[in-house]
């Protein structure tokens, strides 16, 4: 199965479903891409060589996964969204629509990155990121987790 909503995915699969992983016709996967289960790589999307996609990701419409881009489990890339080679997203990360990540550069686990944001240099977990210059503030790990979980939101 493979449902939009992540609660629910996660408690399925908590109950022994299977996720299964899901690539649109129109997106490109490199054969030499690793695709964890539970995967959706959205339509015009590219997955470039090297790049390990663990389990339960959403790639939206039109993102590019640079070469050896590594992503956590239950990350979610917006439309648009771009990794640069050699970086790296964390467990339950969540980068909005247009980021831009750039080179060898480490989001790190339950960071939030606002829609159209550059980020340039590593930013550690539990973090927001705004605006062009991806500026930085802090966020309480318990109140993402709440966020991430919240029934409304696919």
């Amino acid at each position: 199965i493979n449902l939009g909503r992540q609660s629910l995915r996660l408690r399925l699969s908590a109950w022994g479903y299977r996720l299964t992983t899901l690539v649109h016709p129109t997106a490109y996967v490199s054969p030499m891409a690793s695709l964890g289960a539970g995967t959706f790589i959205g339509p015009m999307s590219v997955v470039e060589p090297g790049a390990e996609i663990e389990k339960n990701v959403a790639v939206w419409s039109s993102a590019m996964l640079g070469h050896d881009v590594k992503t956590g489990t239950e990350s979610r890339i917006a439309s648009a969204g771009a990794l640069g080679g050699y970086s790296s997203v964390g467990l339950r990360s969540f980068l909005g629509l247009g980021v831009t990540v750039s080179n060898d550069v480490n989001v790190g686990e339950r960071v939030f990155v606002g829609a159209n944001s550059l980020v340039t240099k590593n930013c550690p977990s539990d973090s927001v990121l705004l605006s062009n210059s991806a500026r930085q503030v802090r966020l309480n790990s318990k109140d993402y987790d709440e966020y991430l979980n919240r029934d409304d939101r696919n």
